[in-house]
Order: C-alpha cells, then structure tokens, then sequence
C-alpha cells in the first residue's frame, strides 16, 4: 500500500496519530504516535505541556499556562509573557507583561521593571512597599526602594513624595523647598519659614518647626509659648529675675532692669545705679530728709530718720514730746502747775488700775493658751478643757508639733551686733556649737502690745489646729464673709512680711476638717498665685493636712471647685498645677509646691534637696502673697520665709542677719520657727542657697559663665573658690545626719566601719557609708554592702553607687542587683584592677555562659562590643527569682571630656525602668563622677538650666569622695559645656572612640555541674 494507507485494497488512512506510517494489514501505528504517547496503540493523548512524537516535545515556555497543540505544537491559547503568538518565542517589552505582554507592569515597580509571566517586580518596589506585588503606596513619611528612607526632617508635616523625596508639600523649619535641607535662620519658624518667633522668645530665637521658645522667655512668662507677659515687678528669663527694689513701685521694663517709673532711693533713672546722697531720698532723690532728723540725714530709700533731734520721735521725727522737756527753772513752778500735775497723778492712777486689770486678763488668756509659759498645767488638764471646741479626730496633737523647745524668749535682751557678711557665714557657722545658737535662740523677742482675741474666742478655737498656735489680730487674714448668714471671717493664717516690709508672704496652718473651706476660700480671695507646702498629709500616724485637692478629677470646697491640671513628680518635691473655679467667674490657676522630705518633728538631713526646692519657687514670679504652711504653719514654715528673706537681705546687702530677720517674723505670727534645730538648720540652709546663688546655667549662657568662673580673685579663680567652699560643706560635720539621737555621728560612722571591717567587707574602710545613707540588704544579720543610694532628678534612690565585688561579697553584689531591682549597672575597670586580687571575678563571658557562685546564678544572654566598651544582657537567678540587667563594662583611662559625653550618653540611652548602680573600685571617684554627669544633663534637659554645685554638692554630701579635686570639678564644667554645644546636632552616643576594655587574664566559665573552688565565699 502507498504511504498512509493500509487494508486488502490499501483504501484505509493510516490514524492521523500514525503520522502516515501503519501496519498494511491491522492500520496500528508502527513505531511512533503524533499527539499520543503509547506506541503501537496511540490512544494515550499527550499530556499538557506535551506535544509531538510519542509527546517527546514540550510546549514553549511562552505558552500560556504552557499549554500548546498537542500535533502541532503552536500556543492555541495565547502567549504568557511572550508577545508573537501562536508561535509565542519573543518575550515582552520592558514594562509589559501576561497574556500576548498585553498588561503593564505595576507603577510600584523599580525603573518600571516585572517579570514578564506573573508581574512581579524584580527589582523591589519605587515609593511602594509589600514588595514583589508593590502594591502598598508608602506610608506618610517614607519613600524610596521598598519604602526604606525617610523623608527629610525639614518636610512639612514629615511627609515628602514617595517616589523620589522632595518634600512636595513644602518645608518645616527649613526654607528651601523641596529639598528643605537648609535651617530656618534665627527668628523665623513654621511652612518655609515664613512665620517670625514669638517676641517673647529668648534671644528672639525659638524651635523652627514647632515655635516654641526652647530657650526660654525674655519679658514674658509661661514657657515655652512666652506669651503672658511679665507681671509687676518680675522681668528678664521667663519673668524670674525680680525688678531691683531701687525701682518705684519695683516696676521696670520686662526685657531689662531698667526702672520704666522712677528711681526709689536712687537717681540717673532708668538705670537708677546712683544712691541718693545724705540728705535726701525717694523718687529719684527728689524728697528732703525732715529737718528734725539727726544730722538731717534719712535712708535714703523710705525717709526714716537714722535718729531724732531732742524731743521729736517717729520714723520721720514728725511727732513732738513735751513731757520731755524739762524746764531749767524748778522754782518757777506755779500753783496751777502743781494742779495740772495732781490731775495727771490722779488720771495715771486710773489708768494704771484700768491697766492692771486689763493687764491680769490677758495674762490669764495667755496661759490659757501656754503662750508665755507652756504647759503652766497639766496636759491632761488643759484637754479638759479643750474638749468643748477640739475635734480629736480632726487634730493631730493639742500642741504644736515640737514641744521640746520652747519657741517663746524669756528674755528680750538685746544683742550688740548679729549681723553678718556673706563672705563669712561659712566660717562663722562652722566655728559656733550648737550651744552658741540655743542661746542665741532663746534671746529672741516675742511681739509686744499684740493681741490675739479673735482666735481665741470660742466660735473660732475648733479653727486652730494646735491650741498655743493662734494668729495675731493686727496681722491675721480676714476671709470675706456675709454678715446675713453669719459667717465668721477667722482663718489661723497671718499676713508676713518680707525683707522689703512689704506682705510678702501667709503663713498658714495646714487646713484642718473644720477649716479647710476656709482655706480654698483664702486661696480664691487672695488670688494667689503660689502655694508652699511643707508637709506630707499624714507624719508619723498623725494626720497633719487635710487633702485640699483631688486626687482624680474634680473636688467641691464650699462654693469652689479644685482639679488638678498637671503634677511633676521629683526626687523630693512635687509641683501640681491647680484650677479653682467658683460659678460664673473667671477661673483661677495657681501652683501648689509640695516638699515631701521634711521629718516630722525634725529637719531634713541636709539642706541641698531644700535650696533645689527653694530655687524652683523662687522661678515662678508672683505679684501677690504667697502662702505657705506646714501643719502648724510656724516651725517648717518660718524656717523657709526666713530664708526666702535672708536671701533677699543678702542680695541687697551682702549681709544676713538671722537674729533680726526671725525677731521680725514674730511680730507677724507666734512661734515662726520653733526648735533650735530649725534655727541651726537654717543657718546651714542659708549658707548653701547662698552658695549656689546666681550659678545657674542655661543653653545661652555657658559660655559666659565659664569664661567668668575661670576668672581669678587674687590667687584662686572663681571655680576654684566655688570648688573649695563647696567641698567645706560637704565634708562639715553635721549632728542631724545621725539617724540616731542617742548616737554622735562620728559614732555611728564608727559603728559601721567597725561592722564592715570585722566582715571584711569594705576595700577602703574610711570610705564605709554613714548609716542614713547607705543600702541595706535583706538579711538582718547580715544587710551590709558597700553601697549608698544617691537620688536622681525624679527619685530619691534611683542610683546606687557601689566597689567593685571584693572575693567575699559577690554574692551581696547580685543579691542588692536582685533585690533593689537594678536595671543597668555601669562598671569602670582598669587593666590594672586586674592584677588587684582583691577584684573579684563576678561575670561570666561568653553569650550563654554562666557564673556561678551559689546561691547566685547569672547567665550571659547577649553580648556586644561598643565603643565605650562592652555590653553584655544578664540573667541573675537568686534563689528562684530571675533578673534581667543590662551590663555595661568600660575601660576608662583618662578622663577626656569628649570621651566622657560620649559614655554619659550611652548610659541616658537606656530605657532603664528601674535601677541604676555605678561601680569602680572604691564606689566613689569615676563612678561617682559619671552618676553625677547623668544627674546634671537630666536637669538641664527637664528645665533648661542647672546649678552645677548644687547638683554636685547634693551628691558629695552622701559621698565626700565623689568630685574630690579640682580636675574633676572642672571636668564636669567643660563635658556640660560640650554637651551644650553638640545637643542640636548630637544624633549618635558613639561618635567618639573610648579605649575598649581588654582582658589581663581569663574569665573562666563554669556550667552548672562544676565546682566554684575559686572563691571559697560563694557557697554561704
């Protein structure tokens, strides 16, 4: 048969899977199948993907679902990826893609590039993300491949395009749109910086993005919007400095000191810098002394005469005494004379009788009261009788709080001279006993010719908390009140003056049950715009205060509403922001400043934390009264307005008389200040506000201030000298530190060193911690370490400084990470401390290593290498309880500045949720150093200045070794200085380079199935 036919006549087709080729006699196929797989049959067709003889070929990879004819091979469904169909053999276009490269790749796509089957982009993603599918548009603030940078800080609203980054929307801060990379210049902020800063900004420079005036205000208040302005009297960095008092009515421009309404006291106004010359006074010198004046000469502020001519008295001389003079002529004398002089006898003898009697009823209503003499009766007797007007639920105490002085003078005997220069309070306060004072304290004077009815009077007794504690008539505040309803007008608060005799402060009892409306009420009426609180609510179980303000929300005194806007927490204070509304008025805000750390019956330890406070009232300007109370609202509270005016005194003398200045204060309120202890304590207190007095530095003025404190005062600079009268405070005794009475404070210290010495457990046993200060561990036996707490800008304990483990007290070491719950622990270790065999070996060294050295257990989780030395992740297990800490170990060598920011900022770095403790050999130096760094560029950051003594010395007064020389005293100037100079542009805390710490000697590493031979003090 011919080809492709078969049978008896060869009529029959071969099978057109025979491809023409049959057996002449049945028509199977021969040898090969078209479109088919199994020979001879040829009934199996291909499979998909198959085509041709015996489907030995595959279809073209451009076939679509790669699917072809089965005989022919052509893509009968289209082409995938590919552009020719059927034939399907030349791929798509750059851009295009699918079936016959009919679709276009994705606009997310990097330079428009996809795989031509699936549309996926091979090259990542161009201002989209999610990639291969790009098909997320970058979120706002994003941009680039796969959405990895960010647009630039300057773009409006952090958004820019997210293709190629221009800040499409224009710039924030920055005035070169699109690229916005060039800073605002100073002065101007906002979109392009198109807005002008505040013009009560500082130096008229704010932030340029958000306006703010960071640096503080010039002439207004309320940063940082700097947009009330001064009140009277306040002017200069956020309305803190006070306007001279040589002003008139302390008035003066509110971006400078110059008198806008006059001179008092002085000529050459503005400047008002001449003192009138003898002879005349007031505005602007323009007043004549009275001609009665001795030497007609008067101060030349209020026109007081210095004395008198013969006969004339008064403050201006202006009243005539004839009974003063005497006649030369005795013998003169006439019968109507002698009458006139019987008459006067008889009328004096009326009047002395009238006297006496009044005279015996004040005197029984001052021992009613224990004023004069206290405690006359007996306790139990005058309780008695004070049943029937005090609420013993609602006092803490019938008497006031300190009753082991008497506050009253037995004696009013004058002293010569208590004045004294500022220049020598430090030595005269070192140099005088405590007896000097209790002497001096007892000469006091209380107020003459004062009376007291109104807080006597027995509709008013339920008012006053302590029952010899009562206001004054002439000076008590008056509450307004309506006469209809019969209210009383008595609150026990009393109008004080300050150094200027000007009603500076109230003094007030902490409100009480029955008084505490009252006392919302005065704080409505007075308008007052700072209160000073000086005690906690509840002190040794008693209660002290009743709770003026909400804890949450909002609280109803009377007719007046108190919330509380905001509260800043501190290390030994609190600041609350507080609004008072009563019906339709206008609402009123004050600040409440709170000191937490006064003890009950006592003073604080030291007066550092105190003079913080001090400064931090002192900030906040006010043109009205400012109250301040403790419970009793005499002991805490004298002690702090004596203060506030023996700093005044010292401002505009360069002298402090604090005999004269409490004598003054008890005209105004019984009892300001009660025990010698306070009056001792406020020498001391005095003695360091004074010392750091005008150092407080900000961002603009560092420069300046280091320029003058390097300045030299014959053969010292000034740093030096601040230096050195810091370090005679900090290393003065001080008897109040002794946390027990009974016990000098040289006896304590002895006691602990003697405790630690016999454990062997101080490197350097005259460095032993005194008792108040130091950390105590759990074991009552045994709760010795090495280790003091020292506060931070929001805690009293946050820090600890510590040595480094000796052989016996690594396991004091982890138990005091433990149990004091240390977050990060910040090592400075020497080369050399390595051969030092009294460094313990307290660290393992590899990642998932461990130390062991029972009943502790720390396992190394992390490990890196930084460049101020070597981080490592720890897992501390004691006694079943397991403790992550963060390790940092640096070698320090020197102590550049430089280098020491970059470490400090590591340290700031860490988001540490509880403890810190720093550590190197003796627990004081470099650690001490460091702890100190963080304290001071914390404060700065917080409140943009700080006091370097006073930061400093509230430390050294805990740890005398810390800051112990000079080279470290100015260390700590210039590493303020850089950081100020480096804070706009600091992004990275490694910039610099630390020497890395290197190992001496092996760390050796135990598992858990080892014995710790080692240490022989591991296993107690």
């Amino acid at each position: 048969c011919p080809s492709g036919y078969w049978g008896l006549t060869c009529t029959n087709a071969c099978p057109p899977e025979c491809d023409t080729n049959c057996h002449i006699e049945n028509g199977q196929c021969n040898t090969i199948c078209f479109g088919y797989s199994d020979p001879p049959l040829c009934q199996k067709e291909c499979a998909s993907g198959q085509w041709g003889i015996n489907c030995s070929q595959r279809c073209s990879s451009g076939c679509y679902k790669s699917s072809c004819n089965r005989t022919s091979g052509i893509c009968d469904q289209g082409c995938l990826g590919y552009s020719d169909p059927p034939k399907c053999r030349s791929k798509c276009s750059p851009g295009q893609w699918g079936i016959n490269c009919s679709q276009t790749c994705s606009q997310g796509c990097l330079s428009s590039s996809c795989i031509a089957s699936t549309g996926h982009c091979d090259k990542g993603c161009l201002g989209y993300s999610n990639p291969p599918l790009c098909n997320l548009t970058c979120s706002s603030g994003d941009w680039g491949v796969n959405c990895s940078q960010t647009c630039s800080k300057g773009c409006y609203n952090s958004s820019c395009n997210h293709t190629n980054g221009v800040c499409d929307q224009g710039c924030l801060g920055y005035n070169d749109p699109p690229k916005c990379q060039s800073r605002c210049s100073s002065g101007r902020w906002g979109l392009n910086c198109l807005t002008a800063c505040p013009q009560g900004c500082w130096n008229s420079s704010c932030n340029a993005s958000t306006g703010l005036c960071e640096k503080g205000c010039l002439g207004y208040s309320n940063p940082p919007f700097c947009n009330n302005t001064c009140s009277k009297g306040h002017w200069g960095l956020n309305c803190s400095l006070t306007c001279p008092k040589k002003c008139l009515h302390s008035s003066c421009l509110a971006a400078s000191e110059l008198c806008d309404q006059g001179c008092l006291g002085y000529s050459n106004p503005p400047v008002c810098s001449i003192a009138c010359q003898e002879g005349v006074f007031g505005l602007n010198c323009t007043q004549n002394c009275s001609t009665n004046c001795m030497n007609g000469t008067c101060n030349h502020v209020t026109g007081f005469c210095h004395g008198c001519l013969q006969d004339y008295y008064g403050d201006f001389c202006q009243l005539f005494n004839s009974s003063l003079r005497h006649s030369s002529n005795s013998a003169s004398v006439t019968e109507s004379t002698i009458g006139a002089v019987l008459a006067l006898l008889l009328i004096a003898l009326c009047l002395g009788v009238i006297g006496f009697i009044r005279r015996k009823q004040v005197q029984k209503a001052v021992m009613d009261l224990n004023i004069v003499q206290r405690m006359t009766a007996k306790k139990s007797d005058l309780l008695t009788t004070e049943q029937n007007y005090l609420d013993e639920k609602d006092i803490a105490d019938t008497n006031s709080e300190d009753s082991n002085d008497s506050c009253v003078s037995h004696s009013a005997t004058p002293l010569t001279t208590t004045t004294i220069s500022v220049k020598d309070l430090q030595t005269f306060v070192q140099s005088k006993p405590r007896e000097y004072f209790a002497r001096q304290f007892k000469l006091i004077p209380t107020a003459q010719n004062v009376t007291w009815d109104v807080g006597l009077s027995e509709e008013n007794r339920s008012k006053n908390r302590y029952k010899d504690i009562v206001t004054y008539d002439h000076s008590r505040v008056v509450l307004i009140r309506n006469d209809e309803e019969n209210e009383e007008d008595y609150i026990n608060a009393s109008y004080i003056k300050g150094f200027y005799a000007d009603n500076r402060f109230i003094a007030s009892q902490g409100p009480n049950k029955t008084m505490i409306n009252d006392f919302v009420q005065m704080l409505w009426e007075q308008k007052t715009k700072k209160v000073v609180m000086l005690t906690n609510l509840v002190e040794d179980g008693k209660t002290k205060c009743e709770r003026y303000w909400p804890e949450k929300g909002k609280s109803i005194f009377g007719q007046i509403k108190v919330s509380v806007i905001s509260t800043q927490t501190f290390a030994d204070y609190t600041i609350r922001t507080m609004q008072l509304t009563k019906g339709d008025e206008t609402a009123h805000v004050l600040a409440q400043f709170h000191f937490t750390s006064w003890p009950d019956k006592n003073v604080p330890i030291t007066p550092w934390s105190l003079v913080e406070f001090y400064h931090k009232v002192y900030l906040s300007p006010s043109s009205v009264p400012t109250v301040v109370h403790c419970s009793a609202g005499v002991g805490r509270t004298g002690t702090f307005i004596a203060l506030c005016n023996i700093m005044d005194q010292a401002k505009e003398t360069g002298k402090v008389d604090f005999f004269n200045t409490l004598s003054k204060l008890r005209q105004d309120r019984i009892c300001m200040i009660q025990t010698v202890e306070q009056y001792v304590f406020l020498h001391k207190f005095a003695r360091v506000a004074l010392l750091c007095m005008g150092t407080f530095i900000t961002e603009s003025n560092i420069s300046e201030r280091v320029v003058d404190l390097n300045k030299r005062n014959n053969s010292m600079s000034k740093m030096e000298e601040e230096f050195s009268s810091l370090c005679e405070m900090c290393h003065c005794p001080d008897e109040s530190e002794s946390g027990n009475e009974n016990m000098t404070e040289a006896d304590q210290l002895y006691q602990n060193v003697k405790c630690a010495t016999e454990q062997r457990k101080d490197r350097f046993p005259e460095l032993a911690p005194k008792d108040c200060y130091r950390v105590h561990l759990s074991d009552i036996n045994n709760d010795y370490i090495h280790a003091v707490y020292i506060q931070s800008y929001t805690s009293r304990d946050a820090n600890i400084l510590t040595q480094l483990p000796l052989p016996n007290t690594v396991v004091d070491f982890w138990k005091c990470v433990v149990e004091k719950k240390i977050s990060l622990i910040v090592t400075f270790e020497l080369d050399t401390s390595w051969n030092d065999k009294s460094v313990a070996q307290y660290l393992p060294e590899g990642v998932e290593q461990y130390f062991l050295c029972s009943p502790v257990k720390v396992q190394c989780l992390s490990f890196r290498t930084l460049k101020i030395g070597e981080e490592r992740k720890l897992n501390v297990t004691w006694k079943y309880v397991h403790h992550k800490v963060t390790h940092i170990k640096t070698d320090h060598k020197d102590l550049d500045p430089r280098k020491l920011l970059t470490l400090i900022n590591q340290i700031r770095s860490y988001d540490v949720q509880g403890r810190t403790m720093f550590v190197c050999k003796n627990g004081s130096t470099i650690s001490g150093l460091a702890c100190t760094l963080v304290t001071i560029l914390d404060r700065l950051d917080q409140d943009k200045l700080v006091s370097v003594p006073l930061v400093v010395g509230s430390v050294k007064a805990i740890r005398p070794k810390v800051i112990d020389n000079m080279t470290e005293y100015r260390i700590v100037y210039e590493v303020l200085q850089s950081y100020i100079d480096t804070s706009s542009s600091y992004a990275n805390v490694e910039v610099c380079n630390l020497p890395k710490f290197s190992m001496s000697r092996s760390n050796p590493v135990f598992t858990e199935d080892e014995n710790q031979d080692e240490n022989p003090y591991c296993n107690y």
